[in-house]
C-alpha cells in the first residue's frame, strides 16, 4: 500500500492512492463508505478554509508592501527634487537590490524570476521597470547590467521600452481626459 505524491500545475500537492489500496485501507480501518465520504468532505472543507485564510493573508501582506513601496517612491522623488534644486549631482541612494525587491512586490513576480532569464512579457516588463527606476536613482547602465546579469546595451534598450510605454500611457490618459 502506497501513496503517489503529485504536484499540480498550480503548485498544489496531492496524495494519490490506487482503488485497491484504498479498499484495503477502508477494510482494515473498518470504515463504511458513508463514513469515508464524511471524512473526505470534512478534510476538503478544512483545506478550502485554510486556502481562503492563506489567500487573505497574502492579499493583506501585498497591500501593506505596496503602500510601503509607494511611500519609498515618494520619498525618493522628493529627495531627487531637492538635490536637483540645489544643483548637486544625484548620488544613488537606493541599492539596485532594493529596487528589484520593490518592483517584485509591485508586479507580484518573485525576485529570482526578475533576475532570471524568463522572456515572458510580464517578467520582461517588470525587469525593464527595474532598469528605469535604477537609472532614475542615478545608477549607470553598466552598473545596472552588472547587478542584473545583463549587458549595458540590454539595459538601455529596456529603458527605451519603458519610456515608450510611459509616453503611450500619457497620451491615452490625455485623450481620455479630453
Amino acid at each position: 500500500m502506497g501513496f503517489d505524491r503529485s504536484i499540480g500545475t498550480d503548485g498544489t500537492q496531492a496524495l494519490r492512492m490506487s482503488n485497491e489500496d484504498l479498499a484495503r485501507l477502508v477494510a482494515r480501518l473498518g470504515l463504511t463508505v458513508q463514513a469515508l465520504n464524511g471524512v473526505v468532505q470534512g478534510l476538503s472543507l478544512r483545506v478550502r478554509t485554510l486556502e481562503a485564510e492563506l489567500t487573505g493573508a497574502k492579499r493583506r501582506h501585498m497591500k501593506r508592501m505596496q503602500r510601503e513601496v509607494a511611500r519609498r517612491a515618494v520619498e525618493r522623488q522628493l529627495r531627487r527634487a531637492a538635490i536637483t534644486e540645489r544643483g548637486e549631482k544625484l548620488q544613488p541612494a537606493v541599492p539596485i537590490a532594493q529596487i528589484v525587491s520593490e518592483v517584485s512586490v509591485e508586479f507580484g513576480i518573485e525576485v529570482t524570476v526578475i533576475l532570471g532569464r524568463a522572456q515572458v512579457r510580464e517578467v520582461t516588463v517588470a525587469r525593464q521597470e527595474v532598469y528605469m527606476r535604477a537609472h532614475e536613482e542615478g545608477h549607470s547602465s553598466a552598473k545596472i547590467g552588472q547587478a542584473m546579469g545583463r549587458n549595458h546595451a540590454t539595459v538601455l534598450c529596456g529603458m527605451k521600452s519603458v519610456a515608450m510605454r510611459r509616453a503611450i500611457a500619457a497620451r491615452r490618459k490625455a485623450v481620455a481626459d479630453a
